[in-house]
């Protein structure tokens, strides 16, 4: 467990230089009535900024998440829709593809547990009473259904696939600006926690596109495999998350570049 130790105290300590809690709690509100989840062939037949409005207004509410996270198969279809929207070479508007970029993160994020994770580190962070050991830092930061193995290997699957898009939507902000009432602090803090575990996965020859590449990152993790790069990756390597950090109003905490 020692590199999972190293990547999580990095990423921890990491969220606690981008700011104040107030800039990182998540939205705990959400509707409580039920979401439907639009089929991919119902979106494609809507202009793309309207169906990610659609899109927008059901994922308000976590019964649109809880409905993914049980049907894998929808999950992957409406995922291929919005990862056509923000692929590199889209022809897409700007905002629509940073629109779907970040949504198809936050689907990753909160299907996975990922986002649970990111919050606990920051609850963790911020606590008043800090774990005294690594045992109760995990017990206290990873979710319950990430304990085991395999739903450890779902959400960091969850995080390498969100990375993807967050590095696309990064990229996006180079030359425009995100999308209005977009929440900079909490993209921020999810980014920098996809990028260590993307990046240390690469380091260490991980394909992070096949079918393997979650398991083999907990195999790194845990120790099964000894990994061959254990240098903590630098945030400010990446311009993509540079971007995201300065959009978010953080460029001196990282002495990035505008």
């Amino acid at each position: 467990m020692r590199n999972v130790k190293i990547i999580l105290v990095i990423a921890a300590v990491s969220i606690a230089l981008l700011g104040c809690q107030q800039m990182f709690e998540f939205n705990l509100f959400s509707a409580v009535d039920h979401a439907s989840i639009p089929s991919a062939s119902e979106l494609k037949s809507m202009e793309t900024s309207a169906a990610l409005d659609l899109l927008g207004d059901e994922s308000s509410s976590d019964k649109f998440y809880e409905d993914l996270a049980n049907d894998p198969t929808k999950k992957q279809e409406l995922e291929g829709y919005l990862g056509d929207i923000w692929a590199p070479g889209s022809s897409e508007a700007p905002e629509d593809q940073q629109r779907a970029a970040l949504l198809y993160a936050d689907i990753e994020m909160k299907t996975t547990g990922g986002d649970e994770l990111v919050n606990n580190l920051v609850n963790t962070l911020l606590s008043d009473n800090p774990p005294n050991d690594f045992s109760d830092f995990w017990d206290q930061v990873v979710p319950a259904e990430a304990q085991s193995e395999q739903g450890m290997e779902e959400m960091l699957g969850g995080f390498l696939d969100a990375w993807n898009a967050y590095d696309a939507f990064g990229n996006t902000l180079s030359s425009n600006d995100p999308p209005e009432g977009t929440n900079m602090g909490e993209v921020a803090q999810n980014a920098v926690v996809s990028f260590y575990l993307y990046s240390f996965a690469e380091a260490n020859g991980v394909d992070t596109t096949s079918d393997t590449a979650a398991s083999d990152l907990y195999d790194l993790l845990t120790g099964t495999t000894t990994p061959t790069a254990t240098a903590i990756p630098d945030p400010t390597s990446s311009t993509s998350l540079n971007n995201i950090i300065n959009t978010a109003g953080l460029t001196d905490l990282f002495n990035t570049g505008a």
